[in-house]
C-alpha cells in the first residue's frame, strides 16, 4: 500500500473542516500508533481484491473475507460493463490544487457516456460511510482527471461496504466538482497560513489523534458543560447545546472508551466497573452447508428483494406503480447545513 500525502484524501474530512489540524497533529503527535487489527484486516481485503481483479494469485484467506471481497468484485463488474478504460489501485495526483497531493484509488473507470466512476471498497463495518459529499473520493476524482488527463462530463462516487450491505453512489456534474475544488483550495491556503483556523465539529474531531491536547476542542466542550448546572436553561443555552450536540456525544463516547481501557488494564475508577454484555448465538462458517444438507430449502427464509436491487432489473413504470414514498420524520439540523431533501 502507498504512503499517504501530508494532505491525504483519507483524512480530508478532518483538514478541510479544521485547517489547523495538519500542523497541530504534526507538532503534538510525535509517533504514529500501530495499525489496528481492523486496519490490517482492511489492507488485506484490498490486497486480495486487487489480485482477483488483475487475475493474479492471492494468499489464502478465510471464507468470510473472500465472500465479502467477491461482493465488491461483483459490484465493480456490474458497474463497469460500459467501461472504456479502467485502473486498479491507481495512484492519482491532485497536486494541481495541493502541492504533493496524492492518493491511491481502489478502482477508476471512464465509461462510454463520458462518466468517471470512482469506486472505493470500505471493508470496515463500524462506521456507515456515505457516498454523498464524500471528500476522500471527490479528491480522488480530481486526481484521476489530473493524472489521466481526461475530461469527463459527470462523476460518480461509489461506496462499497459489503459487510453491512452498504452499496451506494452519488452522481455530480463537473461544475459541482469544480466547486469542491475551490473549497479544498481555501482549506489548504488556510492550513499553511501563520494562524490556521481551528474549527471543532463531530466529523473532524471524532478520529483526530490530537484532540486530547487540543484547546479548541476542550474549550468547546467546557463552554457547553458549565450550563448543565443551571436549573432553568435559557433559549441561548439550549441553542449552544444543540449546536454542539454531536461533539458532546462524541466526547462522552471518548470518555467511556477511556474508562473501559483503564478498567480492562486492571485499573480502578471509583463508581464504575466492567461487566459482560448480553451474549448472542450466531452461525459459524460451517453452518450454511450443514443447514442446507439437513433442511434443504427450509434453511432459508424467502423475502422480497430491496427496491434498489429491483431498480436494476425492472421496468421503471412498473416499479413506480408498486411503490409509495414513505413520509420521513422531521429532522432537526443546523440552518447553515446543506441537506439533500431541501
Amino acid at each position: 500500500m502507498s504512503t499517504h500525502s501530508r494532505f491525504s484524501a483519507s483524512s480530508s474530512s478532518r483538514w478541510i473542516n479544521c485547517p489547523a489540524s495538519i500542523t497541530f497533529i504534526e507538532q503534538m503527535i510525535k509517533h504514529q500508533d500501530k495499525p489496528s487489527v481492523h486496519a490490517i484486516e482492511g489492507i488485506k481485503a484490498h490486497s486480495i481484491a486487487e489480485s482477483i481483479l488483475k487475475g493474479e494469485k492471492h494468499e489464502d484467506i478465510s471464507s468470510d473475507m473472500l465472500f465479502y471481497v467477491e461482493k465488491y468484485i461483483d459490484y465493480v463488474k456490474e458497474h463497469t460493463k460500459d467501461s472504456m478504460e479502467s485502473h486498479i489501485e491507481k495512484k492519482v495526483y491532485y497536486d494541481n490544487i495541493i502541492p504533493d497531493g496524492y492518493g491511491t484509488c481502489d478502482y477508476i473507470t471512464l465509461t462510454k457516456d463520458n462518466t468517471l466512476k470512482i469506486i472505493d471498497l470500505k471493508y470496515g463495518r463500524g462506521v456507515f460511510v456515505e457516498a454523498k459529499w464524500n471528500t476522500q473520493l471527490q479528491l480522488y476524482a480530481i486526481g484521476a482527471i489530473n493524472t489521466l488527463d481526461i475530461n469527463p462530463s459527470y462523476i460518480e462516487i461509489h461506496i462499497v461496504q459489503p459487510r453491512i450491505d452498504n452499496f451506494q453512489y452519488w452522481r455530480i456534474s463537473r461544475d459541482e466538482l469544480e466547486e469542491f475544488k475551490e473549497v479544498v483550495r481555501v482549506a489548504y491556503e488556510d492550513s499553511i497560513s501563520i494562524n490556521p483556523t481551528f474549527r471543532t465539529g463531530e466529523i473532524q474531531c471524532k478520529y483526530c489523534p490530537a484532540k486530547s491536547v487540543c484547546r479548541a476542542y476542550k474549550n468547546t466542550i467546557q463552554n457547553v458543560d458549565h450550563i448543565f448546572s443551571v436549573d432553568k436553561l435559557s433559549m441561548k443555552d439550549k441553542m449552544k447545546i444543540m449546536s454542539n450536540k454531536d461533539l458532546i456525544i462524541s466526547a462522552i463516547k471518548d470518555i467511556e472508551e477511556e474508562f473501559k481501557d483503564v478498567l480492562e488494564s486492571g485499573g480502578e475508577i471509583e463508581g464504575f466497573k466492567l461487566v459482560n454484555g448480553k451474549s448472542s448465538r450466531i452461525w459459524n462458517e460451517k453452518a450454511e452447508k450443514i443447514l442446507i444438507d439437513q433442511l434443504g430449502d427450509k434453511a432459508y427464509n424467502k423475502k422480497l428483494i430491496g427496491i434498489t436491487e429491483a431498480k436494476k432489473i425492472m421496468n421503471k413504470n412498473i416499479l413506480n406503480d408498486i411503490t409509495i414514498m414513505k413520509t420521513a420524520n422531521k429532522k432537526l439540523i443546523k440552518s447553515n447545513v446543506k441537506y439533500e431533501n431541501e
